[in-house]
Formats: structure tokens, C-alpha cells, sequence
């Protein structure tokens, strides 16, 4: 006899993972490259914190649901968090500012909404590699590893551990960011202005490993 009962979230939770569990080991045995099934790895991970979010904001308790409408605006946040990436990797030059010696300094304007899943659903998870200070009308997050930072933008856009490394061409050396607990990188939210503003540290090497910075 058909059960017509309605699903719980956890049931329906339950079976679209089982579901992407399925298509995730079907696609897996057609992929023989190592970086491809990583991303891969990756996508589904994601995909599966997204459909969490999705049933939760839509069966989940009344009350409840606004917290989980993270889903609509994650791929405003992830276009921001790109935009971000883009400007550092802009940035690193072996011409220094004369304005901020060796320093990629970047403007970010932010919804207050989507800097709150930023900082309370994505570094509010480990404070591995950073610290967070909350002021009133700001937030100021601290990276000391390159790693963390990575980490972070890895889950928008590949970003490798020793990412932020840009090769300036054949015997012109390169440039890269430096985060660590001597160069500490900073993200500075202004809540009034909704603006994220990024301070890091770079430096460039030439075609030797010499440093010149």
C-alpha cells in the first residue's frame, strides 16, 4: 500500500543525497583525470550543502526558514568572492604602488545579507588560519595562512593551496601574496557603507628566486 504521508525535511534531505550520491559514483567511472574528479568531488560537496539549504528554507519550520534561504543569494556572494580574487590577481605587479608598498588593497561593495553568509555560515565554521573581531558597525576578519585564505576562495573558484601566484613570463619572475602571522591579511567589513575592503601583502621575485620587495 502507496504511503502518503507527507515527507518530512530529513526524508526528503535523505533522498536527493542519495540521489547525488548515485549520479556523483556513476560519473566518477568516467573520469580518470585526478584535478577532474576533485572537482567533481567539489561540485557535489556543494551541491549538497545547496540542497540541505533549499529543503530546509522551504519545509522547514516557519520560523526556521528565513535563516535557510542562503541558497538565493550564495551565487551573489560567490560572484563577489570572484570579483575579489580578480582584483588581487590584478594587483600582483613587480611595479609597486607608491600610494601602499606591496600591498593589494580592494573595495568590494556588499549586501549586509550576503556578507552574513560569508561570516557566519562559511569562517563561522572553523577558525582555523584566521581571527574574527566584531565591532559595532564592522567585522574584522585577520588571515595568517595563505592556506586558509585559499581554502576560502576555493570554494568559489580553484584557488590551490599555494594559490595567488601569478608568473609574469619567461625571465620576469613572479609575484605573489603573502599571508602570514608576520604579513597578516585583513577583510574589514563596513556594515553602514556595506562595503568589504581586502589588505594583503605581496611581494615579487625575479627570474633568479631573488626577492625584490
Amino acid at each position: 500500500m502507496a504511503d502518503y504521508s507527507e515527507p518530512t525535511k530529513e526524508e526528503l534531505i535523505s533522498s536527493i543525497k542519495e540521489a547525488l550520491k548515485h549520479n556523483k559514483s556513476a560519473f566518477q567511472q568516467r573520469i580518470a583525470n585526478g584535478h577532474k574528479l576533485r572537482d567533481l568531488d567539489i561540485t557535489f560537496n556543494r551541491l549538497n550543502y545547496v540542497a540541505e539549504l533549499v529543503v530546509k528554507g522551504n519545509f522547514g519550520g516557519i520560523r526556521e526558514r528565513p535563516k535557510y534561504k542562503i541558497a538565493e543569494l550564495y551565487p551573489i556572494l560567490q560572484r563577489c568572492m570572484i570579483r575579489a580574487k580578480c582584483a588581487i590577481d590584478r594587483r600582483l605587479s613587480p611595479r609597486m604602488s607608491k600610494l601602499h608598498p606591496w600591498m593589494v588593497i580592494f573595495d568590494l561593495p556588499m549586501a549586509r545579507e550576503v556578507f552574513n553568509i560569508l561570516h557566519k555560515e562559511i569562517l563561522g565554521r572553523t577558525r582555523y588560519g584566521l581571527e574574527v573581531e566584531e565591532k559595532p558597525g564592522s567585522v574584522i576578519i585577520t588571515f595568517f595562512s595563505l592556506r586558509r585564505l585559499c581554502r576560502l576562495f576555493d570554494r568559489f573558484e580553484g584557488c590551490e593551496s599555494d594559490g595567488f601566484i601569478k608568473q609574469l613570463g619567461e625571465g620576469k619572475g613572479q609575484a605573489k601574496l603573502i599571508v602570514s602571522e608576520d604579513k597578516k591579511g585583513v577583510m574589514t567589513y563596513n556594515e553602514k557603507a556595506e562595503c568589504l575592503q581586502g589588505k594583503f601583502h605581496y611581494g615579487y621575485w625575479n627570474s633568479f628566486g631573488i626577492s625584490q620587495h
